[in-house]
């Protein structure tokens, strides 16, 4: 690759070619050309267990799973009571009710016969290829027995023997190259992220790649690609790691405590709505790249020391007080938090997301505008009306806005959900995720936000934002409460002592 393209050597069954483009994305697995030919280090670890799948069609199975699509996930014990490995059998859609996916753990003492003598770059043993005979010896005794099912002659789809990795790639960009999918990262298939996180590293790195191949932004708008998928990916493949290391561990103690806790969830599932906490979490909804880039960004201001209204420090701490909590302790839609889905004035819905970049106007609640309007300095509280003025200026001017949608005071449900106090403006991005709140709303601030964070061209000679941002905390209210704590036990000090 130079300054301006890349050079792509394609081979394939139909021959060899060469060709330029101007960016190019590996989406080539775990085994990425495109990552190893770019020197990109890929660390990480391989699990200790060794895994079988058995994809095939099984007579004998119980008339109950014809019924309803059927998935488990069995932990085999020795007679002894020791854990010895699990099974995890999905039923699919190919020949139902009878087609299976068998997946199964063996440990290095059930792998021996399996081993070819040769060794991997890792320093890991090599695996031969396993019979479905050999395969079902495993599967029998922890799913069904022999003596009870049996396999379909010629229905084998799949048989094989692999194991698993846990590695991220170091950079997810590499100049005009990028990594996407597997290319950038693997796990366990426990939790089924894998293709969530590869869907979500191409939504993240599409609406910027499109802005800047459409001349709207500069390129340093990609360098927020690696920035923002990097952290959530760890912290995705941390999380797997652990609950990989807990479901395949064969410690007793381990193996007790794994009991005992399903037997738990077993009983909370029936009281408590875990479904509905559990979804957004394996569908990757409620990550959030607040912290991981400049796209995400707050704006709020804190009232001037001098003049001194009452409001602004008692009771309490008064204003400073009470914003403090309100940004860091109160449940709200923050700047990379992605948008819930609420209902648009015009009785649709978010999602699907098909607004580009969409401008939120919340004209607020009337003891929270009130407030802004006595504390802040230049605060005008603006009518519905003017709310759609403001959102068409903004639009006209920055040539980038899709969608402006105003939500007035009465619509209660929508404050609610995006945590509104104030009057308030959310820029939401391409890919459904909050890139600017601002509260107060500022022209200028959002204008300034595209300019330096998203690297709008359009934008680039408007003028300065003379609106500085405030610190998340304010130390005021916690100065004038300690001096007032530190007086009055100096005071109480001075009495006692008289």
């Amino acid at each position: 690759q130079d300054g301006d393209s890349v050079r792509v050597t394609i081979e394939n069954e139909l021959g060899k070619s060469e060709d330029v483009f101007k960016w190019v994305i590996g989406c080539d697995g775990a085994h990425s050309i495109t990552r190893k030919l770019q020197n990109i280090p890929y660390p990480g670890a391989i699990h200790d267990s060794n895994f079988v799948a058995l994809h095939a069609s099984f007579d004998g199975l119980p008339e109950e799973l014809s019924k309803v699509s059927y998935s488990s996930l069995t932990f085999h014990k020795t007679p002894e009571g020791r854990s010895a490995g699990l099974c995890f059998a999905v039923q699919t859609p190919d020949d139902f009710p009878r087609s299976f996916l068998l997946v199964l753990d063996i440990n290095d003492k059930e792998s021996e016969k399996f081993y070819t003598g040769e060794r991997n770059k890792y320093g890991r043993k090599l695996l031969r290829p396993i019979t479905p005979e050999e395969a079902f010896e495993i599967v029998d005794g922890r799913w069904y027995g022999k003596d009870q099912v049996k396999v379909v002659p010629g229905s084998i789809k799949w048989c094989t023997m692999f194991t698993i990795n846990s590695r991220q790639a170091s950079l997810y960009r590499s100049g005009r190259i990028f990594l996407a999918g597997d290319a950038a990262h693997c796990h366990s298939p426990l939790g089924g992220q894998g293709m969530n996180m590869g869907i979500q590293d191409a939504v993240n790195l599409a609406w910027k790649l499109g802005q800047v191949c459409s001349g709207k932004s500069s390129p340093d708008l990609l360098d927020t690609y690696h920035a923002e998928r990097y952290q959530v990916d760890k912290r995705i493949l941390r999380w797997v790691e652990k609950g990989n290391n807990t479901v395949f561990s064969r410690s007793p103690i381990v193996s007790m405590i794994r009991t005992r806790a399903r037997r738990s969830l077993s009983m909370m599932m029936k009281l408590l709505p875990l479904v509905q906490f559990a979804l957004p979490v394996l569908s990757m909804v409620n990550y959030s790249y607040s912290n991981c880039s400049d796209l995400s960004h707050e704006h709020w201001e804190r009232p001037p020391l001098w003049p001194v209204p009452v409001s602004r420090v008692y009771p309490f701490g008064g204003y400073r007080r009470r914003q403090n909590f309100f940004r860091i302790v109160s449940k709200r839609v923050r700047s990379g938090d992605r948008l819930p889905n609420l209902h648009l004035p015009d009785s649709t819905r978010i999602y699907p997301y098909s607004c580009g970049w969409l401008l939120i106007l919340c004209e607020g609640q009337t003891e929270g505008n009130r407030e802004l309007k006595r504390n802040l300095l230049d605060v005008d509280i603006l009518s519905r009306k003017e709310l759609h003025s403001f959102g068409e200026a903004l639009k006209s001017t920055t040539g980038i806005i899709d969608k402006v949608v105003v939500y007035p005071s009465s619509d209660v449900g929508a404050h609610e959900k995006l945590g509104v106090y104030g009057q308030c403006l959310f820029l939401v991005r391409p890919d459904s995720h909050v890139g600017l709140r601002s509260e107060p709303m500022r022209y200028d601030v959002v204008v300034d936000y595209l300019r330096n964070r998203v690297k709008l061209k359009s934008v680039s000679n408007a003028r300065k934002c003379m609106y500085k941002p405030s610190p998340k905390f304010d130390p005021v209210p916690f100065v004038v409460w300690l001096s007032i704590a530190l007086g009055a036990f100096g005071l109480y000090s001075k009495i006692k002592r008289q």
